[in-house]
């Protein structure tokens, strides 16, 4: 099959990361100053790449991060299928000792495959990577082969699990930082990653 080469990003910096407060798909949340500052250096770095089409997920925070390339005229999509994890109850919360050890808890049972587990009124791993694959499935039969996705952190943790065959369980191997990205082309089979979390356009 054709190589399908894919450039996946998660969004700048919001004052919700800044101040360690759980966002999660509920909430709506722009990009702050220096999240701006982030996506402008990466589109600096990478302006060049002639990318066929955008994806984002339904959020602000997605599509404010790769506005540039859209101004170039570059389609784009939202997928509400990309956003983030719902964290149910926690969202808008911000991060105490206490509510660390809760999210500890659950990450500890995803590790050890209980991915039916989620937080209370929130998602599950499992349905997280189901929603997911309906936009895969789908972009998997366009003749893209090369795109440019913007999602989060949790949920790109979901996606770069399954897609690379490691497994949900190793979801907390996929270390994520603001405009971080994961570089990688689809064999057939799986994602083969070629960058991962990588910052060096914000140098």
């Amino acid at each position: 099959m054709k190589r399908k080469e894919l450039y996946i990003i998660r969004h700048g910096q919001t004052d919700f990361n800044k101040e360690k407060i759980i966002q999660g798909r509920g909430v709506n949340s722009h990009l702050n100053e220096e999240g701006l500052h982030q996506a402008q250096r990466f589109f600096n770095h990478y302006h060049h790449l002639p990318f066929q089409k955008v994806y984002t997920s339904s959020l602000v925070r997605t599509q404010q991060t790769v506005a540039s390339f859209l101004k170039k005229g570059i389609p784009h999509e939202a997928h509400v299928e990309l956003d983030e994890f719902d964290w149910g109850i926690h969202e808008g919360m911000a991060s105490t000792p206490e509510l660390k050890a809760q999210f500890d808890e659950i990450t500890l049972a995803w590790r050890k495959g209980q991915f039916d587990l989620g937080p209370e009124l929130g998602e599950t791993p499992l349905q997280v990577m189901q929603r997911q694959k309906v936009f895969w499935d789908k972009w998997i039969e366009t003749d893209e082969d090369l795109v440019l996705i913007c999602m989060h952190g949790r949920c790109m943790r979901v996606f770069l699990s399954w897609l690379t065959g490691r497994g949900l369980e190793h979801m907390d191997s996929f270390d994520h930082s603001n405009t971080c990205l994961y570089h990688g082309w689809w064999d057939g089979s799986q994602l083969i990653l070629e960058k991962e979390n990588d910052t060096s356009h914000l140098g």
